[in-house]
């Protein structure tokens, strides 16, 4: 794991790792994963390193199982990493598929504290991946709309402009333009005699 993760485990053997798996990675080359071979029942801990927590600050995570489905759960520790420690639990997540899946969770009510986040997984058939933990504010975007000086059309012709070419915004994998009436205008001037 990378520095200052804590791990703890059951007694198995089989524990958190930091494994290189460009193809298992929700981003990058590397992901967090632990596996379990039945009939042991896995039950293992990774822990954030502690987190200094502002107003407006979130915990954004991707995870998935390896095959079938898995529960994680997600706790809270405001004194330490020992087990014992993480009384409040945050996010319990039920029935995950192999596709990975985003979860956050608003860590306002932690604002000015520092804290430790624990990600729980008891085994239901194999393994369980994590990766792309974060925690900060939302990434907000507000997209520039670039037009030109102006728009040259004779009298008695209408004019349609679609504005999708001169919206300007930063590189980001979920950012869109709805709604028809703002992304295209029709415009017919009128004859003033």
């Amino acid at each position: 794991m990378p520095a200052g993760w804590t791990i703890h485990d059951d007694g198995d053997g089989m524990t958190w790792r930091n494994i290189y798996d460009p193809s298992h990675a929700h981003s990058g080359s590397r992901v967090a994963f632990v596996d379990n071979y039945l009939p042991n029942q896995n039950a293992d801990w990774l822990i954030t390193p502690q987190v200094n927590v502002n107003a407006g600050d979130s915990l954004v995570f991707w995870t998935r199982s390896w095959i079938s489905s898995e529960n994680l759960k997600v706790f809270v520790s405001t004194t330490g990493t020992a087990i014992g420690n993480f009384s409040t639990q945050i996010l319990n997540l039920q029935e995950l598929g192999t596709t990975y899946q985003q979860f956050s969770h608003n860590l306002s009510a932690y604002a000015g504290q520092s804290i430790y986040i624990g990600f729980f997984w008891e085994c239901e058939e194999y393994g369980i991946l994590v990766d792309d933990v974060r925690v900060g504010q939302p990434l907000v975007i507000t997209p520039e709309l670039n037009l030109p000086e102006s728009f040259t059309f004779n009298q008695g012709e209408s004019l349609e402009v679609d504005f999708t070419p001169f919206i300007v915004a930063t590189e980001l994998s979920n950012t869109s333009l709805s709604g028809s009436q703002l992304s295209m205008w029709r415009w017919q001037p009128r004859d003033r005699r």
